[in-house]
């Protein structure tokens, strides 16, 4: 059986953009420099089918803005202010998870990495009524 290694792995990878994101599983862990966590399993909708994404919010000074804009887009903003956020708080919590793919610095490996959480991303907004024929392009009209 014959096959490209690097291929098999990129072609694995989710897509760089925003994703709906569902919590199917956290855990309240502690990190190795001693910080307070959440591990959390979350469903991801890519092109119509659903995978599997893991993602880790850190509790500490520099990386609270990856906790604070998790808790944002899952509506849980009053634990937050509260300052008690439980993993079961998390489950089946709903939002939006941005993605993005870099080359992870101790394996030099391409891999996903969460960019941010996000509100729900706008649809483009169509233009306002007009009438086509009223632009005024700075075109002089030779008629």
């Amino acid at each position: 059986m014959d096959f490209n290694a690097n291929q098999m792995r990129q072609d694995a990878l989710i897509p760089d953009g925003k994703y709906k994101f569902r919590v199917r599983d956290a855990r309240e862990k502690r990190s190795q420099a001693g910080n307070d966590m959440l591990n959390l399993k979350l469903t991801l909708l890519v092109n119509g089918r659903e995978v599997q994404y893991w993602d880790s919010l850190i509790l500490m000074p520099k990386m609270f803005w990856k906790f604070e804009h998790f808790c944002e887009t899952a509506g849980l903003k009053d634990k937050l202010e509260a300052g008690r956020i439980m993993a079961q708080d998390c489950l089946n919590r709903e939002g939006w998870i941005e993605i993005t793919q870099k080359v992870d610095s101790q394996t030099g490996v391409l891999a996903n990495q969460t960019k941010d959480y996000c509100l729900e991303p706008q649809e483009l907004l169509p233009i306002a009524d007009s009438d086509p024929t009223s632009l005024d392009d700075d075109i002089p009209n030779f008629s």
